[in-house]
C-alpha cells in the first residue's frame, strides 16, 4: 500500500468507508440471507450486524428489541404466546457476543488461521465450577479446515481449561488472516466463530426465537432475514468495496483529508458531496427497480424494529 497526505492509504480507505457506512442505512449495505435454524438461537456472521426484518418459514415475524421483554412479564414472557397465534413468536435480539456460537459443553477451545500470529489469543471465560478465568493460547497453523478431519485435539494447543461459556476474545495485534474457534467436545470439533483479523475484540449479533420446541431434536426453521452489513476492513487485495462507485469515497477521503488540516467546513462539503452522490444512486436504483416500498423502522414500541403488518 502507497502513502500519501492521509498516511497508509489502505487504511485511509478502509477509515472512509467506514464513515460511509455509519452516516445512513444504505440500501447498498443491506443484503438477504437463508439459514436454517435447528435451535432456539441463532447467530449472524460477522460482516452482519442487525436483522431489519425476516421471515420465519415463510411468514413475517415482529422484531423484538433486548429491553421490550422488562415491558413485559420479564424474561422468557415471549414463550408464552396468546391463544390463536403461531408457536414461533418473532426474533428476540439477544445482543452481541464474543463468539458466534457457546460450547455445547465444558471444553477446551482451539484457534485456528493459514497465517498464525506471533501474539496469542486472551480469552476469557466460565468454567465448569462457575469460576471467571482468563487464559492466553497460541494461534495453531492450519492449511484449510479439512485439516481438523484428520487431526485431533492432541496435534494441537488449546486452552487449559474448559470453558462452559466465553465472555471475551482478544486476538493478538499483528493478526493477519481470520482466525477460527472451535471445541474439543469429547473428541469432536464444535464450530463456535470466524473471525475477521482487523477486529481485535470480535462481537457477533445473536437472536432467539421464541417458541421454539426444543424438546423435538427433529425441528428445524427456514429463516429469511433482510440484514444490515457491518462494515469490515479491507485486507486482501480481492476483497470488495462496499459501494458500487469510487467517487463518493474519494470526497469522504477529501473530507478526512481536510478533517486532518483542520479545514472543517472544506471537510464538511466534502462529506455532503460523498452523502449527496449515495442518495441519488440509491433514488435511481429504486426508480429502475418499479414499485418503491417504504419500510420504516416502527416506533410503536420500544423493543420493536418492525411491525407484523409492515413487515413484508
Amino acid at each position: 500500500m502507497g502513502s500519501n497526505a492521509l498516511g497508509d492509504i489502505g487504511a485511509a480507505i478502509n477509515n472512509a468507508c467506514e464513515e460511509l457506512s455509519m452516516t445512513k442505512n444504505w440500501r447498498q449495505i443491506r443484503k438477504v440471507i437463508r439459514l436454517v435454524i435447528e435451535s432456539d438461537y441463532f447467530a449472524l456472521p460477522q460482516e452482519s450486524e442487525t436483522v431489519i426484518r425476516a421471515c420465519v418459514d415463510g411468514a413475517p415475524v415482529t422484531m423484538h428489541g433486548t429491553d421490550i421483554e422488562f415491558m413485559l412479564s420479564g424474561p422468557g414472557d415471549f414463550d408464552y404466546t396468546d391463544a390463536g397465534r403461531a408457536p414461533v413468536n418473532g426474533l428476540q435480539d439477544l445482543g452481541t457476543f464474543p463468539t458466534m456460537y457457546t460450547p455445547p459443553a465444558a471444553a477446551k477451545l482451539y484457534f485456528f488461521s493459514t497465517a498464525v500470529p506471533g501474539g496469542e489469543v486472551t480469552v476469557r471465560g466460565r468454567i465448569a465450577d462457575g469460576t471467571i478465568v482468563t487464559e492466553i493460547v497460541p494461534v495453531n497453523s492450519w492449511a484449510a479446515v479439512t485439516d481438523l478431519d484428520t487431526h485431533v485435539a492432541a496435534d494441537y494447543t488449546g486452552t487449559a481449561n474448559e470453558f462452559e461459556d466465553i465472555e471475551r476474545v482478544v486476538l493478538p495485534d499483528d493478526t493477519q488472516a481470520y482466525v477460527s474457534c472451535y471445541s474439543d467436545n469429547g473428541g469432536t470439533w464444535g464450530f463456535l466463530s470466524r473471525m475477521h483479523p482487523s477486529v481485535k475484540v470480535p462481537a457477533f449479533r445473536r437472536y432467539r426465537v421464541p417458541g421454539f420446541d426444543t424438546e423435538d431434536a427433529t425441528t428445524s426453521y427456514r429463516v429469511l432475514a433482510e440484514v444490515r452489513v457491518r462494515y469490515l476492513p479491507l485486507v486482501d487485495d480481492e476483497d470488495v468495496l462496499p459501494f458500487d462507485s469510487l467517487l463518493p469515497v474519494q470526497y469522504m477521503l477529501q473530507s478526512l483529508w481536510k478533517m486532518g488540516a483542520e479545514d472543517i467546513k472544506a471537510a464538511d462539503e466534502y462529506r455532503m458531496r460523498a452523502e449527496g452522490l449515495l442518495v441519488r444512486s440509491e433514488e435511481v436504483k429504486e426508480e429502475r427497480g418499479g414499485v418503491s416500498v417504504v419500510n420504516s423502522v416502527y416506533d410503536g414500541s420500544p423493543g420493536e424494529a418492525s411491525a407484523m403488518f409492515d413487515n413484508i
